[in-house]
């Protein structure tokens, strides 16, 4: 059996009340736990928080809220290996039986359920400890060049500034939007990275949204989204 957990803290920074800040027209976090629901793959939907708010309009959205997060595991430094491992150790006391676990974050509404039920079948044909969404760079990295103290350029690898793009590696990135997990993974705290694997996803899904700027450009590009499928 599976089952979802959504961590959405209390105190974001840059972006106040993120979590359920209107994506729109309606709290951000409910895209998440709409597009879990609509995927079918899950017995239940959980939500990690801290606070009373976010569980109330959690709840409110579908999404089921059987305590409240430590405080101390709500703060800025805390791995994310760890809010699951708690949660799920919360869940096994309260004899909630399940096998596998996905951590998909609040502020994905651009994925849709089709990514879930992909994702999860190549979860499960691959028996790997982890599964993630991943993005190609857009550009090969081999060519990447800093800046020095007196501002001149540095390249990252002078040996590649003659090679043609399309004869360089491609390399990837964690999109941060979920992570398919075995239970005992997450209680182990296996690292995600070195212990999974990813799965490819279409950029046009994946926001990371830690600006206005970024919540406006997400906003756009869901409208324009929705546009594409009505056609």
């Amino acid at each position: 059996m599976n089952i979802a957990i959504i961590p959405a803290r209390s105190g974001s920074k840059r972006i106040k009340s993120k979590n359920i800040k209107k994506f729109i027209n309606k709290p951000v976090i409910s895209y998440a736990i709409d597009n879990l629901q609509k995927s079918k793959l899950f017995k239940h939907i959980f939500v990690s928080t801290d606070s009373k708010i976010i569980a109330k309009i959690s709840k409110d959205c579908g999404a089921e809220v059987p305590f409240l997060r430590p405080k101390s595991l709500a703060d800025d430094f805390t791995p994310i290996t760890k809010v699951i491992k708690n949660f799920i150790e919360q869940l096994i006391l309260m004899n909630y039986n399940f096998d596998n676990v996905c951590c998909c974050f609040p502020c994905t509404p651009l994925l849709k359920p089709q990514e879930f039920q992909r994702a999860f079948k190549k979860f499960k044909l691959i028996k790997c400890s982890y599964l993630f969404p991943a993005l190609k760079y857009p550009h090969p990295i081999q060519r990447a060049f800093s800046l020095t103290k007196k501002n001149k350029i540095k390249l990252n690898n002078p040996l590649n500034e003659k090679n043609r793009t399309q004869d360089l590696q491609d390399y990837y990135y964690d999109s941060g939007q979920f992570y398919f997990g075995k239970k005992n993974s997450w209680l182990m705290e296996k690292n995600i990275h070195s212990k999974g694997f990813f799965y490819p996803i279409n950029k046009f899904q994946a926001i990371d949204i830690d600006s206005l700027e970024d919540w406006k450009f997400a906003e756009s590009m869901y409208k324009i989204n929705v546009k594409k499928n009505h056609k």
